[in-house]
């Protein structure tokens, strides 16, 4: 089950939210403690007009709540939900025994559920399972945990603790906060959650991920555990990164039980160590293209020649790496522009430029190479055969194709171009960044009568073979590149 969290400011709009939301989830929770001026009367009404199972909450403020009145108004006002015919009521494990041993009373002589709940908005504190074991010795009809995932190895205890749940039949609710917390809140149900939280419009809890996202994308509510895949992208930071978009639209599409999920992972090592089990293959990102070579089990040529890797596909527990950057450049490039005996300049000297370097010299372009870093750049042309020079050096009136393969241009860099406006004349210009879809480089490119390629037909046409890798199935690319183009643009 999907619940939308609501947190607005008044009665009316928590009205209004509600039954929005009521279409986007399974249940809803109206955040009381949000509202301003609530009285009795409120909740009569709110719950009176409930579309769905209604989950009501007043969060006090060492919670994370917004309630400011007293602790015995706080909890009188959790009475009356259950007494007006909410079918779920929450109250913290922090309240104590006696006001938790009162309130279960009253949920079982109405036929309504209590949620005891537990936040830690620090760490997910080792005992969690003793915790745990000590919320169940009180009399409400569930039990949430929520606490802050510090690594995504928290999220791995916080699915053992569901799993253990679900096996001695107890009623759980469980995820970790936080930047590091969003796969146990699309894995959870999964693992045996009663539900997860998503939001509508504003997050009432750090990692929150959007509601609607949580059910038409993640299909949060339908993934079985028994055959579930997991796929992933790996990498730091990954939240500018939309390749969870297609993939799992497309998985949808496919009707896999299958997910793909964002990892920002700190420490690739630890994380290989931890996941590679649990994992079906995943995508590389920066800054672990290069790096994740020491980890795999195999690779296959292109990948070994250019020396980095963007997907990684598990089986039999060993991890083949690939690399589709060079593959959706290409695919991406030749709609425009014929790249045999072409003089194409590459800013960057990462994974991606020497994936796209490595894929047009085997094509038989003439490459030079610009970095900010001279040594790291000029290794990279010694690498590929090719030129490095200083921007000031380079002959740009012979320039055919120039390609930016940095991250400059991506947030935070939006207004910031690699290569200055003058330069782009009488050219192809293609950037590898695909959000935002035209970047500072692209519009001045464009403003200049250049032909320019967003970063978009790249990342559909890598995706595209990614996704084939993982599951051997041929994905729509038209349907892939839509999709992308529809969230981006959002």
């Amino acid at each position: 089950m999907i619940c939308c969290s609501v947190a607005a400011d008044d009665k009316e709009k928590a009205l209004e939210e509600m039954m929005i939301a009521s279409r986007k989830a399974d249940a809803v929770e109206i955040r009381l403690d949000y509202i301003s001026d609530l009285d009795f009367s409120d909740i009569d009404e709110i719950i009176s007009k409930k579309p769905c199972p209604l989950i009501l909450t007043c969060r006090k403020e060492a919670e994370g709540g917004g309630f400011k009145d007293t602790e015995s108004k706080r909890i009188s006002i959790i009475r009356e939900c259950l007494k007006k015919g909410a079918d779920y009521a929450d109250i913290e494990y922090s309240s104590g025994e006696d006001v938790i041993s009162g309130l279960s009373d009253l949920a079982e002589n109405r036929n309504r559920k209590l949620i005891v709940s537990y936040h830690n908005f620090n760490e997910l504190p080792a005992d969690i399972s003793d915790i745990c074991n000590k919320m169940r010795k009180t009399r409400a009809d569930i039990v949430k945990i929520a606490c802050k995932a510090n690594s995504l190895n928290d999220n791995l205890r916080i699915l053992s603790l569901l799993e253990c749940s679900r096996r001695e039949k107890f009623n759980i609710i469980g995820h970790c906060m936080g930047d590091k917390g969003g796969m146990s809140r699309i894995l959870g149900i999964a693992y045996g959650s009663l539900l997860s939280y998503g939001y509508l419009n504003k997050r009432t809890a750090h990692g929150q991920i959007k509601a609607e996202h949580l059910k038409r994308l993640y299909r949060a509510d339908k993934l079985k555990k028994e055959g579930l895949k997991i796929f992933g992208l790996v990498g730091n930071p990954v939240s500018e990164s939309r390749g969870y978009i297609v993939h799992n639209l497309m998985l949808k599409k496919h009707e896999q039980n299958a997910v793909y999920i964002n990892f920002p992972a700190d420490d690739l090592g630890s994380f290989i160590r931890n996941f590679r089990g649990m994992l079906n293959g995943f995508s590389v990102t920066m800054p672990y293209k290069e790096a994740i070579m020491q980890y795999l089990d195999e690779a296959d040529a292109a990948a070994e020649k250019i020396g980095a890797v963007n997907t990684v596909v598990i089986s039999g527990g060993r991890l083949k790496g690939y690399n589709t950057d060079a593959y959706g450049a290409l695919r991406a490039i030749e709609e425009a522009i014929d790249i045999k005996n072409k003089n194409v300049v590459i800013i960057g000297a990462g994974g991606a430029a020497k994936a796209i370097g490595y894929g047009l010299m085997e094509k038989g372009a003439r490459l030079t190479i610009n970095n900010r870093s001279e040594d790291k750049g000029i290794r990279l042309a010694k690498e590929l055969r090719a030129e490095f020079r200083k921007k000031e050096e380079i002959k740009w009136r012979e320039a055919d194709l120039l390609i930016n393969a940095t991250s400059i241009g991506m947030a935070p860099k939006i207004n910031e171009s690699p290569v200055e406006s003058k330069y782009l004349r009488d050219m192809v210009v293609f950037d590898a960044i695909y959000n935002p879809l035209i970047t500072k480089m692209l519009d001045n490119a464009e403003r200049n009568g250049c032909r320019i390629i967003s970063g978009i037909k790249m990342f559909a046409h890598q995706a595209a073979k990614q996704y084939e890798l993982f599951t051997g199935l041929k994905p729509d690319l038209n349907f892939m590149e839509k999709r992308a183009l529809e969230y981006v643009a959002q």
